[in-house]
């Protein structure tokens, strides 16, 4: 039997459209994506950097203040790594700079890729993490905990030593 590539017609776009819509939604999501071949890059750029510890394996997660005024949240899986080896997890190479360039595909959000350039933010000592893990903001989106309440909402200002 031999296949020949073509065109969908009207009757099976609808078709495969009504079968994507009962897949459950994430999924659904990145295929229109990869159907559709378009991505959404975005420049952010941080004025300055707060990072908590977490405190079961020392894992950093990033707060970044872009100059708009929003807070950014990174989580530095390499220092969580590390944590869980037994190793310092401030020995990790994660450094945020102050320009962060991150592609997604529009409909699910996914990160295709993202990268820092220009010179790296000022870090001061982490600070420890009290709130529990499922409380934790979600990592590559915007948090909605003011820069200014950051300390009070996710921690004390005692400062971990890892």
């Amino acid at each position: 039997m031999a296949s020949v590539d073509r065109a969908l017609t009207a009757v099976e776009r609808t078709e495969l459209h009504t079968r994507l819509d009962r897949l459950p939604t994430t999924f659904t999501r990145v295929l229109r994506d990869l159907a559709r071949g378009v991505a959404i890059e975005e420049l952010l750029v941080f004025t300055a950097a707060k990072r908590f510890q977490e405190p079961e394996h020392g894992g950093l997660i990033y707060f970044l203040r872009t100059n708009d005024g929003r807070v950014f949240v990174l989580f530095d899986h390499e220092s969580q790594d590390l944590g869980v080896q037994g190793e310092n997890p401030l020995s990790s190479e994660f450094r945020p700079r102050v320009e962060f360039r991150i592609t997604r595909a529009p409909q699910s959000g996914h990160v295709l890729s993202s990268t820092f350039s220009g010179p790296p933010l000022h870090l001061e000592s982490p600070l420890d993490l009290t709130i529990p893990p499922k409380q934790w903001p979600e990592t590559e989106e915007f948090c909605e905990i003011p820069w200014d309440d950051l300390e009070v909402r996710l921690g004390g200002n005692e400062r971990m030593s890892h």
